[in-house]
């Protein structure tokens, strides 16, 4: 059996390059082949990245899905994630993953746009 570590982002790119959300808007992030093949098993470590112009917060969702293209939402994977006006870093657990992910990031802000990335490294056990 290999283990293999992996990192990406499911929104935005890294701690410096963040994805804008609009004020009170959902951004509907990419699909991501987290674990690359339909042999491997794996462990999500999420981490989301946040800043904006006043105080708020966002709420970030983990899709994940069985096969590509499938809608499958997961409301028990709500994340509340606070928003300040400096940039934060947040830790927000591990999670058994299937092949593919998806974020859904909701600015819950009515007023002011915010800049969050979402960010993973994967344990890959195959």
């Amino acid at each position: 059996m290999a283990i293999i570590r992996d990192a990406g982002a499911l929104v935005g790119t890294n701690e410096e390059t963040l994805q804008e959300v609009a004020a009170g808007a959902t951004h509907e992030g990419a699909e991501v082949d987290v674990l690359g093949s339909n042999s491997a098993d794996g462990t999500l470590h999420l981490y989301v990245v946040t800043q904006g112009a006043a105080e708020g917060s966002v709420d970030v969702q983990l899709n994940q899905r069985r096969v590509s293209g499938q809608a499958y939402k997961d409301p028990s994977t709500v994340l509340n994630v606070p928003v300040s006006t400096t940039k934060q870093l947040f830790k927000r657990g591990y999670y058994e993953v299937d092949r593919y992910a998806q974020v859904t990031v909701t600015n819950n802000d009515a007023s002011n746009p915010v800049q969050v990335a979402v960010l993973y490294n994967v344990v890959k056990y195959s």
